[in-house]
């Protein structure tokens, strides 16, 4: 008895599923396929560090796994040689974009300061909450902790480098503001 042709698309589907969970995660992935899940991945980088770090507490290694799976899913998408830098450029623009966590303080504290010293303390202080809150790849070395860091090392590391990352990035923003002022004529703003 030959399948039919809705028979065969699902059998295929599901072959795929079990290529990818159990083999190579990017098992013919196309590109817009890629894309799309990195983008998803890099709006989602906050609640699932969170997610990872509330299992990690109680022991809940059924969801950490599944969390594992998604990493795995996005490092093998990184490291296609064909869109792994693209997917790279959507996970970040996504993540700066589309996070609501950092999108909530950003906005709230570029009101509060007074001056680029003011911008580069609340970039800081953002920048290591929200790095420190980040999904932390548990198979991946970072800049310094290598890949048999606890996870609270690993994660230490991401909250120096998101604070050192947003003091640059908040001091940028307040000179660029202060440059759009003077060209605008306009009274600068810190």
């Amino acid at each position: 008895m030959a399948l039919t042709d809705a028979q065969k698309r699902k059998h295929d589907k599901e072959f795929e599923k079990y290529i990818r969970r159990t083999q190579d995660p990017t098992f013919n992935l196309s590109r817009k396929d890629a894309l799309m899940y990195a983008g998803g991945m890099g709006v989602s980088d906050t609640w699932r560090g969170v997610k990872q770090m509330f299992h990690t507490v109680f022991d809940n290694e059924k969801k950490l796994e599944e969390l594992r799976r998604q990493d795995k899913t996005l490092n093998a998408i990184f490291d296609n040689e064909e869109y792994g830098g693209a997917a790279m450029g959507a996970f970040m623009t996504a993540s700066i974009i589309g996070d609501p966590a950092g999108l909530l303080v950003g906005f709230g504290t570029a009101k509060k300061a007074k001056n680029i010293l003011d911008l580069a303390k609340y970039g800081a202080m953002a920048g290591g909450a929200f790095s420190g809150a980040s999904y932390v790849s548990e198979d991946l070395p970072g800049l310094i902790a290598d890949e048999n860091s606890s996870n609270i090392v690993k994660r230490l590391e991401y909250v120096a480098l998101g604070a050192g990352g947003g003091a640059a990035l908040g001091s940028l923003e307040g000179k660029a503001a202060q440059v759009v002022a003077r060209m605008g004529g306009k009274p600068l703003l810190y």
